[in-house]
């Protein structure tokens, strides 16, 4: 007996190739170990078995059973996913629900992070070289990820501030990629490359953050940058709030002024290039600093009465900020590791090393998994002044938007396919 338990919303989509199901049911009902099977689909959110094509089938008992537990093995594709890939498969809407999910399982301990680690190797010649990573993993997703980058960095100064600069190979090019792996299986799922998937689970990240933090009859969006970071942050603020105002300011006047053209047609907003940082910021519903200065770019004095603000890296606060702010929920509780070569001033001059550098702890301050689970008060009052800290990124971030790419690339027939025997081998490490 066969029982087709596929939800209705699912019913039209080719998450799975008739000829893979057919052949799985054959080879269970031929080996007598199995009298009904079932054909099952969760949620969007789950993946089953090496391929993830949101398929399993169950035997007697009602365990789960994957194929290649029984020696059926289903030819399975690592999948390659560009840029220009992921631009198609995922929007910051998705990637906030999605992340809704992912936090709600890290509180409860069914996700987990590892801290994020750089390797920092120095030069003579202010010049220095930085690996980093981040892993995370959520088991009800069954998957995992890794996120690595390799640059190199110096420091630069731009319109009269201080500013990390970095690059890989040459100037304008970069090195990030993300692995996804099977939490069920071990093997390979995807790479991808991290450029577009980074800024689109950071934006979401805060604009989660902002459902739980924001008025909810906010309005003014004032944004510090005007780069890839501040046009996610945007899109996603836009999402969680009815916005009808958008203020930009970046010391680049053509950024700015092409930044609120662009943004304002594409999310239907009044938008302005402004001629300062105080500008954007004073009268704005929700702040957002999204710059790489090395120096503050925003002051607590001009955040309005029930402004909800962010950031992306805390060199963009002055000091004073938190005077003036009564409700702070942090990202995460930060355990930043920094492995340096040569001596301890040469590691302290390091560009990868000092842009971090400033780190606010905040005492106590709660996370955002705990506010999201209901563990912790986000706003209590419309008078308050909430601030999101997105301190650092992490691994379950890449995880949850990977896996919601890779699940859409394999529904819609997207990426590069590499057999998965590629990064199998039968010599045991």
């Amino acid at each position: 007996m066969v029982e087709d338990r596929k939800p209705s919303a699912l019913r039209d989509e080719h998450v799975a190739e008739p000829s893979c199901i057919i052949s799985l049911m054959h080879a269970a009902l031929s080996s007598g170990k199995a009298s009904s099977i079932r054909v099952g689909w969760d949620r969007e959110r789950n993946f089953h078995g090496a391929t993830s094509r949101l398929m399993r089938y169950r035997n007697g008992d009602n365990d789960p059973i994957y194929a290649t537990e029984r020696g059926h093995a289903v030819e399975s594709k690592t999948l390659y996913l560009s840029n220009d890939d992921v631009a198609r498969l995922l929007d910051v809407q998705s990637c906030v629900s999605a992340l809704e999910n992912a936090y709600r399982d890290l509180a409860q301990g069914d996700a987990v992070n590892r801290p994020k680690t750089y390797v920092v190797v120095p030069d003579k010649a202010g010049v220095s070289y930085s690996y980093c990573t981040m892993e995370g993993v959520d088991r009800n997703l069954g998957v995992m990820a890794i996120r690595m980058k390799s640059d190199m960095n110096r420091f630069v100064e731009v319109y009269g501030r201080r500013r990390a600069e970095k690059w890989a190979g040459r100037p304008g090019k970069f090195c990030g990629l993300v692995l996804l792996f099977s939490s069920r299986s071990g093997e390979l799922l995807a790479i991808l490359n991290d450029g577009l998937i980074q800024q689109m689970r950071v934006g979401a990240t805060s604009g989660l953050a902002a459902k739980y933090l924001a008025r909810s009859d906010a309005a003014v969006l004032g944004m510090v940058g005007s780069g890839g970071q501040a046009r996610s942050h945007a899109r996603a603020f836009a999402t969680v709030r009815a916005l009808k105002t958008l203020k930009v300011y970046s010391p680049n006047v053509e950024h700015r002024q092409t930044y609120a053209e662009e943004m304002g047609r594409e999310l239907g907003l009044e938008a302005f290039a402004v001629n300062s940082a105080e500008e954007a910021v004073r009268g704005a519903d929700i702040v957002s600093a999204c710059t790489t200065s090395l120096e503050p770019v925003i002051r607590g004095q001009w955040l309005s009465a029930g402004a909800h603000a962010t950031k992306v890296n805390a060199n963009e606060l002055d000091d004073d900020f938190f005077r003036h702010v009564d409700v702070i929920i942090r990202h995460q509780i930060l355990d930043t590791k920094i492995y340096a070569a040569g001596t301890k001033e040469e590691a302290k001059s390091a560009p990868k090393a000092t842009r971090k550098g400033k780190i606010i702890t905040h005492g106590e301050a709660p996370t955002l998994d705990k506010m999201i689970l209901g563990q912790t008060p986000g706003r209590t009052s419309e008078r308050q002044v909430t601030f999101f800290d997105n301190n650092e990124g992490n691994g379950l971030q890449f995880a949850t938007c990977g896996a919601l790419a890779y699940q859409r690339a394999l529904e819609r027939g997207l990426g590069r396919e590499l057999p998965s025997e590629w990064f199998l081998q039968d010599l045991r490490d």
